[in-house]
This record gives C-alpha cells, structure tokens and sequence, in this order.
C-alpha cells in the first residue's frame, strides 16, 4: 500500500466518484513504480462495483491521462491488466533514477519506444506544435484555446502534441460544441474532457440559467470581466447585476 498513492488519487478532480473509488483503490495496491494489478474480482470486493462498472470506470481513467495500460499481463490465467497510475513522485523519481549520474539503466513501460535520458527529457518538455495549436485554435478559437494551454502549465498536465490531439477529439463530443468543453475545463478546473462529465456538471448546476451551458459560461465571463474592470477603476467601477447572485 502507497500512502503518497492513495493521497495522489483523493486529489484527483473532474472525475466520476465510481472512476474515483477505482482510481483510490488501485492506488491502494500500487507499487514503488505505481503499478497496480489487482483482479477484478479483488476490486469487486473492495468497491463493491460490478464488472461492467469497473472496466468502464478503467476507460475512463485511462482516457483522462490518471493512468496507462503497460501491456502487461499478471495471473494464473495471464489476463490481469497491469497499470501504470501517473502519480507526480513517479516521474521525478524516475527522471533521478535515469540520470546519466546515477549509471543506471533507464525504466521504461513495456512495448514502449526506447528513448536515451536527453531524449526522454526532450520529449516530455519539447513545446506544442503548431499544427496541433492550430487545431485547438479552430475548433475553440484563438482565446480560449489560449486558455487551455496557459491552464494546463499552470497546472502542470502534458502539453505535448499527443495529449492536445486526444483533447480535441473528446471536445468534439460535447453536447454543447467544443467552445462549450473548453470553458466547462477552465471553470472546473479539469485535467482533461469527458462527456460524462459535462452532462453531470451541466445538470448538477445551480445557475438560474436552468442548466444551459452556454449562459453558465458567458455569465462566468462576464463575471471575471466586470471584476477586472472593477479592480483597474480602484474599485469604482459598477458591476453588472445581471450576472450577479440574487
């Protein structure tokens, strides 16, 4: 059992309780290197979720970039799937242990590309290419696509090409348009996107706007807006009471 885990998986935000009771029990049998591979029986037992539940519930947390599938399989039968969650010790560890200081051979996932130390660093630091930028760009505007970008280094998610494109297809999925998405991740502060998620914060609000999204994010603006006006007055500025709590 790894406390720092199970602390990692609490922390998460954005996510289903079921995904969150899978990701903290998962965290529970976690390894040094973050790997988890209880049955899922075992994990049947602990969260009393069904099997259906508990393969949908690992989807998702894959998808959301909490965790990997290794390609490995453990068990009698060979069927186990071994997972790999993402926490933040990880990979500072794993950029210590596979400094060229240490002489040691770096640890890499199996079936994964074979990258040498300056490579790997290359990799997971190297800036968003334009045409991924551009993607986001036309598919939330220049804005707001700012925003995300400038929300996920805040936040410290992967900004790599890889994880912006797979970012672009789950905002595709929104009911409400990709804009609609983007704007419900700012405001929840989420490390990525799932339709699920939107349709339950969209329907779990308390907006006089009756649950319509597209009035819960312009007054969300508006709000922010009015603010900074308000603050670069000295304070003297009135605010709109429209967009203001009755």
């Amino acid at each position: 059992m790894s406390i720092s885990a199970i602390n990692w998986a609490f922390k998460q935000a954005g996510i289903k309780s079921a995904d969150k009771f899978l990701l903290v029990c998962l965290a529970n049998f976690a390894n040094e290197d973050g790997e988890a591979y209880p049955s899922i029986a075992r994990i049947s037992e602990y969260t009393c979720q069904n099997r259906k539940t508990i393969i949908a519930a690992s989807k998702r947390l894959v998808q959301a970039n909490l965790m990997c599938d290794t390609g490995r399989r453990v068990g009698k039968t060979g069927q186990i799937i071994v997972y790999r969650l993402w926490l933040d010790e990880l990979v500072e560890r794993s950029q210590i242990r596979n400094s060229p200081k240490n002489g040691t051979v770096p640890f890499l996932p199996a079936k994964s590309p074979v990258f040498t130390s300056k490579e790997s660093q290359k990799r997971d630091t190297e800036p968003l290419e334009e045409p991924s930028r551009n993607h986001l760009s036309e598919l939330i505007g220049n804005d707001l696509a700012d925003e995300i970008i400038a929300h996920r280094k805040k936040m410290k998610f992967p900004i790599t090409k890889r994880a912006i494109e797979g970012l672009c297809k789950r905002l595709v999925e929104c009911s409400d348009g990709p804009a609609a998405g983007a704007e419900m991740i700012l405001v929840n502060g989420w490390r990525g996107f799932n339709a699920g998620w939107y349709e339950n914060a969209k329907n779990n609000g308390n907006s006089k706007n009756g649950g319509n999204s597209a009035g819960i994010m312009d007054g969300l603006r508006e709000l922010q807006n009015q603010a900074e006006k308000h603050d670069a007055s000295g304070g003297n500025g009135a605010r709109d009471s429209r967009y203001l709590p009755r």
